[in-house]
C-alpha cells in the first residue's frame, strides 16, 4: 500500500497513474491513429452536452452525460475519466509498441539496455514459474530451520535492509525536514494489513472471505494446519487496523507538526523491532519521525515478543508470499483476484501480458522510458504559450491576494511571497540531475522476481546515501509523460509535466479564455495548494514554521467550514477532502480571473470556458471503486469537484443565466470567499 501522500491532481491514493498523449504529437501523426489497440479512444474525443438535463439544476450532468453513455468501461480497467485515461491509452499503446520493436534490437545505452532485460524478464512466463516455485521453497527452508522466537526476530530485524524481504516495519526515507528541506527524514511503517483502512474488517463478509483467501494461500503452498494460520494473520491484521491511522490521519501526520523520535527511545521502548540494525546506515543528523504513532509500534512490539513461534511464522508466510503467487499458482492468484473485483471494484479480467509487462517496467523505470520517448513525442510543443498562461494564473491569485482583507499583514506578505517566488518546474526535466533516474543494474533476460528486489535495493541504497544530504530540491518525482501535476510544499515547488497539457486540460487551437477553464484551473489548483490548510504552515522557502497569526487561522477556519459541512453532506469526508477542495474551488476562481479579468459573463466564450472546466471530471467508473475512493483518496469524485467549484461562481451564474434557489447556485448564506 503506497501512502506517501503528494498535492496530485488525481491523487497518490489511486492504484494507477492516469497519463495522457498529445493530440498534435506531430503533424504527420505517425504515432496516432483512430483507434488504439484494444483501447478504441478516439484522437480526440467529443464531449456533447444533454441539452435536456438544465445546466442549472446539474452542470455535469449536462457536460458529461452523453459522453459517459458513449461509453463502454473495458473488462480489464476500474475507473475511466475522458480527459486523462482516454491519454493513458494512447500512450500506452506507443509505450507497448516501444518494447515490442526492443525486443528485435540492440539497446542503445545502457538504460534501454535495463529497460529491455526488464520487459523481457517479465513477458518469459516458464522463468516466473520457476521463480515463484523456487522463492516460496527458500523461504519454507528458512522459516523451516528457525526454532525459536528470537531467531524469526532476527530474520525480521535484518530484512529492514534488504529490499524485498518482509519485515514488521517498512522504512521510509525520503521525507524532507520541514527545518531543513533539502535534508531528508525517516520514518517507519508497516505494510501488514490486507485491506484499505479499518472501516473494511468491520464488513463480517468480507473478513470472512479474506479469511477463506489466506486458507486457500497455506493450502496452495502446502502449510499445515491452513485454518489455524489463517486465523493467526486474520485476528493479526483486525488488531493493528484498529490502531493503523485512518487516511485522514496519515495525511495529517505528513503535513502537520512532525514528531521526533529519538533513536534511542525507539530502541528502548520497543526492542523486538531491533531498529539498531538500521539505524547503523543512518546519518546521525537525520530525524526519524512519528507516523503511525506509538500504540502501532507497542503492538508490533508486543506481537514479536509474546506470540507463538507458529502464529509469526504465519503472518510472515503470508505477506512475504501471497502478493507473488502467479503464474506458478493461477488457482490462488484466480481467487484472490475475485475477491479485489467483489470488494475493491478491480477489473472483471487480466490484461494481456505484454500490456501488464509494459506497465510494469514503466513504473519501475518512469523516467527513463520517459526520456527515451520524449523527444519523438513531443517534437514541437508550444513551451513559451503554456508559460504566459501559468504566469496569468499567477498574476491572478497574487491579485485576489492583494485584494484580500482578512489577512493579517504578516500573514498577507508571506502568503504573497510564497505565490510569488513558487518554483514552476514545467514541460520536461532540464538536465540530468532533475530527471533523477534509477541507479543501473544488474539485471538478467530470465529472473523477474530478482529484477524487481535489485531495483528494489538499489533505490533503498541510494535513499540511504542521500540521506546525508542535500539532495536536489529541483528533481521530478515523477516522469514527463504523466498527465498529472503536483505541489511539493517543503520545496515550494510546483511541477506541470508535458503530459497534462493536452485537449481537454489544453488545445492548442482554442482561444486562451477556454484553455484557462481546464489547464488555467488545474494550475491554480496547484498554486493554491501553497496557501490552503496544508501549505500554509510552510513558508515560501520550504520552512515549517507558523506565519499565520491565531486570529488567521480562526477566520480560514470559519470561511472553509462551509467546505467540510458542504462536502460531509454530498457523502464524502469533508475533512480529509478540505485541501483539494479549496483548491478547486480557489483555482477556478484565479483560472476566472485571469481569463476575462474579473468581470462577469462574457456570454458563449463563459460559457466554453466552464464547459471545459467540467469535461475535465467527466469518469466512469466500477462501484467498489468508487468506494473505497470515498474512504482512501483525498480528492473528491468527479460530479463533486465539477459542481461544487461552479456552483460558488458569480461568473458562471451570469454565462447560463442561474438564478438564486437553483441547485447550481450556492445560497448567500453558503458563498464562500477564502482569500
Amino acid at each position: 500500500m503506497h501512502k506517501k501522500i503528494l498535492f496530485i491532481l488525481v491523487g497518490a491514493s489511486l492504484i494507477f497513474l492516469l497519463l495522457y498523449f498529445a493530440p498534435w504529437i506531430s503533424k504527420s501523426r505517425s504515432f496516432l491513429a483512430s483507434e488504439f489497440g484494444s483501447s478504441k479512444i478516439p484522437t480526440r474525443r467529443e464531449y456533447p452536452t444533454d441539452d435536456s438535463i438544465n445546466p442549472c439544476h446539474d452542470f455535469y450532468g449536462h457536460a458529461c452525460t452523453k459522453v459517459i453513455h458513449s461509453f463502454q468501461l473495458r473488462p480489464d480497467r476500474s475507473r475511466h475519466v475522458f480527459s486523462f485515461s482516454d491519454a493513458q491509452e494512447r500512450l500506452l499503446e506507443v509505450k507497448k509498441n516501444y518494447f515490442r520493436e526492443l525486443l528485435s534490437k540492440s539497446p542503445t545505452s545502457s538504460m534501454e539496455g535495463d529497460l529491455k532485460k526488464y520487459y523481457v524478464a517479465c513477458m518469459d512466463v516458464e522463468a516466473r514459474k520457476r521463480e515463484e516455485l523456487a522463492f516460496v521453497a527458500y523461504i519454507g527452508q528458512v522459516l523451516g530451520a528457525i526454532n525459536s522466537r528470537e531467531a524469526l526476530i532476527d530474520l525480521v530485524a535484518a530484512n529492514v535492509a534488504r529490499a524485498g524481504m518482509l519485515s514488521f516495519v517498512t522504512l521510509s526515507a525520503s521525507v524532507a525536514n520541514q527545518e531543513r528541506p533539502a535534508f531528508n527524514d525517516i520514518f517507519f511503517d508497516t505494510d501488514l494489513m490486507s485491506l484499505p483502512e479499518k472501516s473494511y474488517y468491520s464488513n463480517q463478509g468480507l473478513v470472512q472471505d479474506l479469511q477463506k483467501l489466506m486458507e486457500e494461500f497455506f493450502l496452495t503452498i502446502g502449510s499445515d494446519q491452513p485454518k489455524l494460520r489463517a486465523q493467526f494473520v486474520i485476528d493479526f491484521e483486525k488488531n493493528l487496523s484498529q490502531i493503523y491511522p485512518t487516511p485522514s490521519e496519515y495525511q495529517e501526520k505528513i503535513f502537520g507538526k512532525a514528531v521526533a523520535i529519538a533513536r534511542e527511545q525507539l530502541i528502548k521502548k520497543y526492542p523486538q523491532l531491533r531498529l539498531e540494525k538500521i539505524f547503523a546506515s543512518i546519518p546521525a543528523h537525520t530525524v526519524i519521525r512519528d507516523v503511525v504513532g506509538d500504540e502501532v509500534f507497542k503492538f508490533l512490539n508486543e506481537k514479536l515478543e509474546k506470540a507463538s513461534l507458529e502464529e509469526l511464522k504465519s503472518i510472515y508466510l503470508y505477506f512475504q508470499l501471497s502478493p507473488l503467487l502467479d503464474d506458478a499458482y493461477p488457482q490462488f492468484f484466480d481467487k484472490r483476484f475475485e475477491f479485489n473485483r467483489k470488494y475493491f471494484g478491480g477489473p472483471m479480467k487480466r490484461s494481456a501480458r505484454d500490456e501488464r509487462c509494459a506497465k510494469v517496467t514503466m513504473e519501475a523505470f518512469a523516467k527513463e522510458v520517459d526520456y527515451i520517448l520524449l523527444p519523438k513525442v513531443f517534437p514541437n510543443f508550444p513551451r513559451e504559450r503554456f508559460i504566459k498562461s501559468i504566469e496569468k494564473i499567477r498574476a491572478a491569485l497574487l491579485q485576489q491576494l492583494e485584494q484580500n482583507h482578512w489577512l493579517t499583514a504578516v500573514a498577507k506578505q508571506e502568503a504573497l511571497r510564497k505565490i510569488a517566488q513558487a518554483k514552476l518546474a514545467l514541460v520536461s526535466p532540464n538536465d540530468v540531475a532533475e530527471w533523477n533516474f534509477n541507479p543501473l543494474g544488474n539485471y538478467v533476460a530470465d529472473a523477474p522476481l530478482a529484477n524487481g528486489r535489485e531495483l528494489q535495493q538499489l533505490l533503498l541504497n541510494k535513499a540511504l546515501e542521500e540521506l546525508k544530504g542535500p539532495v536536489n530540491r529541483n528533481r521530478w518525482e515523477i516522469g514527463p509523460l504523466v498527465v498529472n501535476a503536483y505541489y511539493e510544499p517543503s520545496h515550494n515547488k510546483v511541477v506541470f509535466p508535458v503530459g497534462i497539457l493536452q485537449y481537454p486540460f489544453y488545445d492548442i487551437d482554442a482561444p486562451d479564455e477556454i484553455n484557462l477553464g481546464a489547464i488555467g484551473a488545474v494550475i491554480g489548483h496547484e498554486l493554491s495548494h501553497a496557501i490552503d490548510n496544508h501549505g500554509n504552515n510552510y513558508t515560501a522557502d520550504g520552512i515549517f514554521k507558523e506565519w499565520v497569526s491565531g486570529a488567521d487561522r480562526r477566520e480560514f477556519k470559519l470561511r472553509t467550514a462551509y467546505l467540510v459541512k458542504r462536502f460531509n453532506k454530498i457523502g464524502h469526508n469533508g475533512e480529509f477532502t478540505l485541501g483539494e477542495n479549496i483548491a478547486d474551488l480557489v483555482g477556478l476562481t484565479a483560472a476566472y480571473r485571469a481569463a476575462f479579468s474579473g468581470s462577469d459573463g462574457h456570454g458563449e466564450l463563459g460559457r466554453e470556458f466552464f464547459l471545459q472546466y467540467a469535461r475535465i471530471w467527466c469518469e466512469v467508473e466500477r462501484e467498489h471503486f468508487t468506494k473505497l475512493r470515498l474512504k482512501n483518496d483525498p480528492h473528491a469524485l468527479g460530479w463533486a469537484r465539477a459542481n461544487e467549484s461552479l456552483r460558488q461562481q458569480r461568473g458562471f451564474q451570469e454565462a447560463y443565466g442561474c438564478k438564486i434557489g437553483d441547485t447550481m447556485v450556492a445560497p448567500v448564506e453558503e458563498r464562500i470567499t477564502i482569500w
